[in-house]
């Protein structure tokens, strides 16, 4: 950590000021923890060899992005704290553009806490604070984007706050922004999730949140019925791949094989960050969704951002995998 930044330091990108993404909300610190296996039981007494500390949730989607060649920038509130500073200054070394950060004097930074076995196993335990109304409202003075990214835990906190971003995202509407949504697990219990999902151009599901958003017991059904939307939806399958829907057809998107994917916590942001990345540089959905299989692949080899691949690193790879085809 290298700037301990105060309460109200000014953040604000510069009027006129375009970027290619900007990520609202969901700005958190994760705490990478190894354990030798799970479950870990009552009274569990363990002595780990490490631990490290790195920018989590949406930030993996502005890092990928930044990583691939995307101007993008961080939108979210964070605390007067070391935790808020750390952030900041991690999401500035991936070339993410922080000006838009907010720090708020006693606010929590948000905090997960990730559990790992290294043999694909991990839980998480954290506290995030959705965006304050208040601080929503001040998006009226953040630069253009020509794509703007949400999740749905953004929309966990409550009417008033789900409100407020409702209207930023018509802002941004109104100013021509592609708008990308990914519902992550709480889909069940965002109220008027429709209402955002009309709002956006693409959607986000993993398989399990694709099956509750349509009510559907299978991943294939889930995908037939989203072929009724207007949106391009994307499902991502793990190590089975991706389901792309659009314009009426389900395509299915081959994995990359990983020999050494064991860190899959935070593979689906960096999905979301390539795709985003991928399609503002005008490739089409399909590569795109192919480029960040490979992308969330490459990610699962180790925890934090280092492990996110470059643009070079993911067609490499895609070259590998068409000729082995």
């Amino acid at each position: 950590m290298k700037t301990r930044y105060r309460y109200g330091d000014s953040m604000t990108l510069e009027k006129g000021d375009i970027i290619d993404l900007l990520v609202l909300f969901d700005c958190i610190l994760d705490i990478h923890i190894p354990v030798k296996k799970f479950p870990l039981g009552v009274s569990h007494i363990e002595s780990i060899p490490s631990m490290s500390m790195s920018p989590g949730g949406a930030c993996n989607v502005a890092i990928a992005a930044a990583k691939t060649g995307c101007k993008a920038a961080m939108y979210d509130t964070v605390g007067d704290d070391a935790y808020g500073s750390a952030l900041i200054d991690t999401l500035k070394s991936y070339g993410v553009r922080t000006e838009s950060m907010h720090i708020k004097k006693n606010y929590t930074t948000g905090i997960c806490a990730i559990l790992y076995d290294g043999r694909d196993g991990h839980a998480m335990l954290g506290k995030y604070t959705p965006p304050p109304a208040q601080a929503v409202a001040k998006t009226k003075s953040v630069g253009k984007a020509r794509n703007v990214f949400f999740n749905g835990y953004s929309l966990t906190g409550g009417a008033s706050s789900s409100k407020a971003v409702r209207e930023m995202l018509n802002r941004a509407k109104k100013d021509g922004s592609r708008i990308y949504f990914d519902t992550g697990p709480f889909v069940s219990d965002i109220a008027g999730i429709s209402n955002f999902v009309e709002l956006s151009d693409t959607i986000f599901f993993n398989a399990a949140e694709s099956m509750k958003y349509t009510h559907m017991k299978s991943l294939q059904h889930a995908a037939n019925s989203l072929l009724k939307m207007k949106q391009t939806a994307v499902i991502k399958n793990g190590s089975a791949g991706a389901v792309l829907i659009h314009e009426g057809r389900a395509v299915n998107i081959p994995p990359y094989k990983s020999s050494s994917g064991r860190f899959t916590f935070g593979a689906g942001d960096v999905f979301d960050g390539t795709y985003i990345s991928l399609r503002s540089q005008g490739y089409d959905e399909y590569r795109s969704a192919q480029m960040s299989c490979i992308a969330a692949g490459l990610k699962t080899a180790g925890a934090g951002p280092d492990f996110i691949p470059s643009l070079s690193e993911i067609k490499t790879k895609l070259e590998a995998q068409v000729k082995a085809a």
